[in-house]
């Protein structure tokens, strides 16, 4: 049995003997002699064999069906192209990063950034050119932000980058190194192409209260970023919804 989920086992094997509990099924892990590690389904009660106290039941392999469903999982949370987390897992990272701010009594930033003129890489290029161009965006992006940063690909050419427990000077640090990484040229089949981004900046909770309030904020904070030219980073302000 994995060591981590043997005093599950053993807990849940005490239940039965002392009937605290009737019928019972779990999960636990085990690992083969191979060293690999499976995930079993266990079925158990409580009967008496031959005069003495025993437990009867079943256990099902069920690590492909555990497999599978991370797989789906995965796939319904994460972008096919970039493999970064989708809008729906930024929308839970969100939620989590307001409902931990609230408890610390902290603040962070949302970065969302849109690639300048994109459009016509597809058009001159073709998609298959403006997928890799995505797909090395995402991984300059890695590479301006810490591990414990969330970098989400919103849809299109848009990202996002949520900063945990960061305020303004540390989102500013963050958008300039996105700056400049992504100024770099990118080289694809013999043509050097410059992608440059726009950049809108929330903060919470100055700047929202909620998900929706602070992705709107950080959106409208990049229009006006493109409204001056592109390749800048802006911080959203209540003029901006006038």
């Amino acid at each position: 049995i994995y060591p981590e989920d043997l005093p599950l086992v053993n807990e849940n094997m005490r239940k039965r003997f002392n009937d605290e509990t009737g019928t019972m099924k779990y999960e636990y892990r085990a690992i083969r002699k191979d060293q690999s590690v499976i995930t079993f389904e266990l079925y158990g009660s409580k009967i008496v064999y031959e005069g003495r106290d025993a437990i009867i039941g079943t256990v099902i392999g069920i690590t492909e069906r555990k497999n599978t469903e991370k797989m789906i999982k995965h796939m319904a949370y994460h972008d096919q192209l970039t493999d970064l987390p989708n809008r729906y897992l930024l929308r839970e990272k969100l939620n989590e990063a307001i409902r931990a701010s609230k408890q610390n009594n902290c603040h962070f930033a949302l970065l969302f950034l849109d690639l300048d003129r994109f459009k016509a890489i597809n058009d001159t290029m073709g998609h298959e050119v403006g997928d890799q161009v995505l797909i090395e965006i995402a991984e300059r992006l890695k590479d301006s932000v810490e591990e414990k940063d969330i970098i989400s690909r919103y849809g299109g050419d848009e990202f996002s980058v949520l900063l945990p427990e960061s305020g303004k000077q540390r989102a500013s640090q963050v958008a300039s190194k996105i700056l400049t990484k992504l100024s770099l040229p990118l080289t694809f089949e013999h043509h050097e192409i410059l992608v440059t981004p726009s950049i809108g900046i929330s903060l919470f909770p100055y700047h929202g209260q909620n998900s929706d309030r602070l992705i709107n904020n950080a959106h409208l904070a990049m229009y006006h970023a493109k409204s001056l030219g592109r390749n800048n980073f802006q911080f959203f302000d209540e003029e901006l919804n006038q």
